[in-house]
């Protein structure tokens, strides 16, 4: 299972939001990384035939894009907003969406009993979506997408305003879905690919500045991500010459973790340690390089 996008532009009226994106994507988990705005959600309802393809191929599976009905049977969708009727509970909403899909009784009682099972809901297949946790609902946003078994999962910003458990959850069930399909997950936040994916591509102002593996985009930062421990009082002197990444109180110190360039002045400091990379860190590194190049 692949999908091979080649050559797309995207347009909203006379402004283009997508420039000449070209990836390859195969079975198993695929991270889309990029700030808002980047162009993430455009991509992904692109892919998922909620909006037209302007300029450009899409393939998936040897069907193209413009073959909406068979595209729409191969894949499922998790918006970033997902939402259904307060008053229904969980059973009651995908048994409505797998008569919409056209599924039936016997084929809806035994996905639903699956698709429960698959995101941990089974317990609560009677609360009713009002009631619900942030978490919950995204779950079940999971099971409405896996209800007719889609060899593709498009999922955009899953994690977002969920609590750092219901995060991790979250992106643990990802994960074991991706043993079997393709599960594209786009986000801002770059701890949410870091874990489960092997593979991304980084997006920024409608085009690909990086497609390849996470442990290739981590080589690209080394030697070039540092700590250092200074007084509180320094802090605004080092903030005017790195980019700063996080910082860390220690008492009466801070300890500053930034990206570094051999002819700063910052690199001769007597307390200056480099430091492994993060996703995070690489993702900035990328993204400053672009700004650097552009001006």
């Amino acid at each position: 299972m692949s999908i091979k996008i080649k050559q797309l532009n995207q347009f909203y009226g006379k402004k283009q939001v997508l420039h000449d994106l070209n990836l390859t994507i195969e079975t198993g988990m695929y991270g889309l990384l990029g700030r808002n705005g980047a162009g993430k959600s455009t991509l992904m309802k692109t892919l998922a035939t909620l909006l037209p393809c302007n300029d450009g191929e899409i393939v998936m599976e040897d069907i193209r894009i413009q073959h909406r009905k068979d595209i729409r049977s191969i894949i499922g969708y998790l918006p970033q907003e997902f939402s259904m009727y307060g008053n229904m509970n969980a059973y009651d909403v995908l048994d409505y969406l797998g008569i919409l899909s056209d599924l039936s009784t016997a084929k809806r009682k035994e996905r639903i009993r699956i698709v429960l099972e698959q995101v941990n809901l089974t317990v609560h297949q009677k609360t009713k979506v009002k009631a619900m946790s942030g978490g919950m609902k995204r779950r079940l946003g999971i099971a409405q997408a896996l209800l007719h078994d889609p060899k593709v999962l498009i999922v955009d910003e899953p994690t977002a305003g969920l609590d750092p458990e219901e995060r991790l959850r979250f992106r643990n069930l990802l994960a074991e879905l991706a043993d079997q399909r393709i599960v594209l997950l786009s986000t801002h936040i770059a701890g949410d690919i870091e874990a489960v994916a092997e593979n991304l591509a980084i997006l920024d102002q409608g085009r690909i500045i990086y497609s390849g593996t996470v442990s290739e985009l981590l080589e690209s930062a080394e030697g070039h991500i540092f700590t250092i421990r200074i007084p509180r009082t320094e802090l605004n002197a080092v903030k005017q010459q790195v980019q700063v990444i996080n910082l860390y109180q220690e008492g009466s110190h801070i300890d500053v973790r930034f990206i570094g360039k051999e002819n700063e002045q910052m690199m001769d400091h007597p307390l200056l340690l480099e430091a492994s990379p993060t996703l995070e860190d690489a993702y900035l590194y990328i993204l400053q390089n672009r700004a650097g190049v552009e001006k």
